[in-house]
């Protein structure tokens, strides 16, 4: 996948599966949870053709980001391929950009699920239709604000501060080889924030 960003984000999926597959996990995550929690929700793999339940495994996954963590830090103690597999998420889930991630995955999955649960009704006119693509549009273009990302990015870096991640950090700056380039200074971003946006 071109971005990393993106592809740490789905990362989620890696979880739900192994959620699925392996049973000392889910116990151990419903044990972790119920401590913090009072209602543990189960971790489930992104679908790959319903979208319209995406935004609630996102949503779980979010609520429940510190027990999920800490039990991929217990699990990862075990020896073989569950073991290396928790390892290996608990490494992506551990970053500050990945919980921005699935912050802005959470925003945009629900107003898409609302407008393909709209498309997918009996009901629907084709004026109907019309207006519910144009109240998402005008909804993302909202989301394109420096306000609205402002707030999703603080939500972000409150929650680093209270969970412990890694920092939210952008990529070490490259400069482009010449070819691509030609003589002008390549744009680098003022800041984190920025390149996130």
């Amino acid at each position: 996948m071109a971005s990393q960003f993106v592809r740490d984000a789905l990362t989620l999926h890696e979880l739900g599966v192994l959620s699925k597959q392996s049973g000392k996990f889910q116990t151990l995550l419903a044990s972790v949870a119920a401590k913090q929690h009072e209602k543990v929700l189960t971790v489930r793999p992104l679908c790959p053709t319903r979208w319209t339940i995406r935004s609630s495994a996102i949503s779980k996954a979010v609520q429940q980001y510190e027990s999920i963590t800490e039990a991929l830090e217990e699990m990862s103690a075990n020896i073989g391929n569950v073991g290396s597999r928790a390892s290996g998420l608990l490494t992506n889930l551990g970053k500050g950009s990945t919980f921005l991630g699935l912050l802005i995955a959470l925003e945009i999955a629900e107003h898409l699920e609302n407008l393909n649960r709209a498309l997918q009704r009996r009901e629907t006119t084709a004026i109907g239709t019309l207006q519910a693509v144009a109240s998402v549009i005008e909804y993302l273009m909202t989301m394109r604000s420096d306000s609205a990302f402002s707030s999703v990015f603080s939500k972000a870096e409150k929650a680093q501060e209270d969970m412990d991640l890694d920092f939210i950090a952008a990529p070490r700056k490259r400069r482009p080889p010449r070819r691509y380039s030609g003589p002008a200074e390549p744009y680098q971003t003022d800041g984190v924030m920025e390149f996130y946006k």
